[in-house]
């Protein structure tokens, strides 16, 4: 628990967080721990369960056991393979290729416990990785612009999840939000290959209302900490409309699922509802951004800079 604190603490620290929730996503660390409690039996929140299977009463799986299993069956079964499967890019917001022209692409994914960047460049609209299939692989896509990959939220899929009976993925901007958070839980330790990721990636699509960046990812590291996760931790935080003072001109959103905002002839720009937390916009036709901070209703505060 010690270990795991220490890991909460240093994603909750980090500025490029994200927010969900689930139940059934986590795996106990110890036989001891193994014994889930009768309200986690009661609603079958269990790792890597689905919501039509739950364990028997009386009788969970024990970590021990699951071991014993796997120790023997990797004795007598041939190791998986990996095979060549191809990512198809998804297609830019409009707005951001005219300010940015062609997109080239970085993808991070997490295989074996380990974190993997591959890259492609520009005017390509896939990338082949070799992936095994033997566990579940988030897949995160981001558009690079002049050397830089940080300028908008990713694009996202899971192998072999998102594959159905083909050898092909394609990246889907409402799984970036699913995609990115587990990627950044496997790089500080926590086992997602042994973590219910499709149902996790369905629970967000569901629960984010056509913006998973919206949910409340601080509320989702905090549960995973306490080695739980149930569906209904995965809330939206809190949003208010939002209306600043802006040079003219339209503002495309860093999160490629929000509307493009507009300055008025009055001099103010119109975001409609924006969850609490950071936003960036980039002024088209021009070198220009603006950062958005929404604590609450009474206090927004903005920067603006003449460049991305």
């Amino acid at each position: 628990m010690k270990y795991i604190k220490s890991i909460l603490a240093h994603l909750t620290t980090s500025r490029e967080v994200v927010r969900p929730r689930f139940s059934g996503l986590w795996p106990p660390k110890t036989a001891a721990a193994a014994r889930p409690s009768n309200r986690l039996r009661a609603q079958g929140a269990w790792a890597n369960s689905t919501p039509s299977v739950r364990p028997a009463q009386g009788r969970p799986p024990r970590l021990a056991a699951f071991l014993c299993l796997a120790a023997l069956l990797s004795g007598c079964a041939a190791p998986f393979t990996a095979e060549d499967i191809r990512i198809a890019f998804p297609e830019p917001p409009a707005a951001v290729r005219e300010l940015f022209g062609e997109p080239a692409w970085r993808l991070e994914y997490s295989e074996g416990g380990s974190a993997r960047t591959a890259f492609s460049p520009a005017g390509k609209g896939s990338l082949s990785l070799r992936l095994s299939g033997a566990a579940a692989v988030p897949i995160a896509g981001y558009m690079v612009f002049g050397g830089r990959h940080d300028l908008f939220l990713p694009a996202g899929c899971l192998w072999p999840h998102d594959a159905g009976s083909s050898h092909s993925l394609t990246l889907d901007w409402e799984k970036g939000f699913a995609a990115q958070l587990l990627i950044r839980l496997s790089r500080q330790g926590y086992p997602v290959s042994a973590f219910n990721a499709g149902r996790f990636f369905k629970e967000t699509l569901a629960r984010g209302a056509g913006n998973p960046w919206a949910l409340d990812e601080e509320l989702i590291i905090t549960t995973l900490a306490g080695l739980s996760f149930r569906a209904d931790r995965i809330k939206l935080l809190p949003a208010h409309a939002v209306s600043l003072a802006l040079p003219p001109g339209k503002w495309q959103p860093r999160n490629p699922l929000a509307p493009i905002a507009e300055t008025n002839a009055d001099g103010i720009c119109v975001f409609g509802s924006l969850a609490e937390g950071y936003h960036r916009y980039y002024r088209t036709g021009t070198a220009g951004s603006a950062g958005i901070q929404v604590k609450s209703a009474s206090a927004v505060l903005h920067t603006i800079t003449d460049d991305f």
